[in-house]
């Protein structure tokens, strides 16, 4: 399974090829024969974009839809390697569903956006992106430049030179896999300093109680080991 940073690493990487968007396809790249299947497939959704999807053949350029970047992601894109740019349909446990359906099934799903994590994907109706952190997200929409691109979340501020996107939920995908976010320089400077504490101190039945839920830790001297740190003023 894909782990969240891997996730992140590649919608950041092939954002940066020529994307144009297209209902229906999860990287395929832009050919004649390709554009006239879509069309074919989709009239009303692809058609009016045509005009546009013809003027990138022979550019090395790629169709994605907003799911359909997500999907080929965890299928395998990887720019090459076959008809859908390496990846394989429907393959490493993911099914082929739309944007509100892959909201469903992701887990711990919130309107809350103070708690999101790099990884999650962001949804609003019809529509679906994946947050990369830093207030920033990959998202494909005909809108702007019309294709893969990143943009700022609106649920956490504007980003300069970004165009924002205002989403609804965000949620962690069943398929990937979630690392703990990292500890802060101040966090784990706490943590060693009172591991130190803990195997310095001859009371350590005292705090094996605490560990235990026995003993409630001693706030007051906790404090002043945090200032002796300058942790806490």
């Amino acid at each position: 399974m894909i782990t969240s940073k891997e996730f992140v690493e590649k919608a950041i990487e092939y954002e940066k090829l020529k994307t144009t968007y297209v209902w229906g396809t999860f990287g395929w790249p832009v050919t004649s024969a390709n554009i006239e299947r879509v069309c074919s497939q989709y009239p009303g959704m692809n058609n009016k974009r045509k005009a546009s999807m013809q003027s990138l053949v022979g550019q090395d350029a790629w169709m994605f839809d907003c799911v359909g970047y997500i999907k080929g992601l965890l299928w395998g894109f990887r720019g090459s390697g076959s008809s859908y740019g390496g990846a394989q349909y429907a393959s490493n446990g993911v099914p082929d569903i739309d944007a509100d359906t892959m909201i469903n099934r992701c887990s711990g799903v919130s309107t809350d956006f103070s708690n999101i994590v790099p990884g999650e994907v962001v949804w609003k109706s019809g529509h679906i992106g994946i947050y990369i952190g830093d207030k920033k997200v990959v998202e494909c929409t005909p809108g702007w430049e019309n294709g893969v691109q990143i943009t700022a979340c609106g649920n956490l501020g504007k980003v300069t030179s970004l165009n924002t996107t205002t989403w609804t939920k965000h949620g962690k995908l069943p398929y990937v896999k979630y690392e703990a976010a990292e500890k802060s320089a101040v966090d784990t400077t706490v943590d060693n300093m009172i591991a130190d504490k803990v195997t310095t101190e001859a009371n350590r039945e005292y705090w094996t109680a605490v560990l235990s839920g026995t003993k409630t830790v001693n706030v007051d001297w906790l404090k002043k080991i945090l200032d002796n740190y300058h942790i806490v003023k």
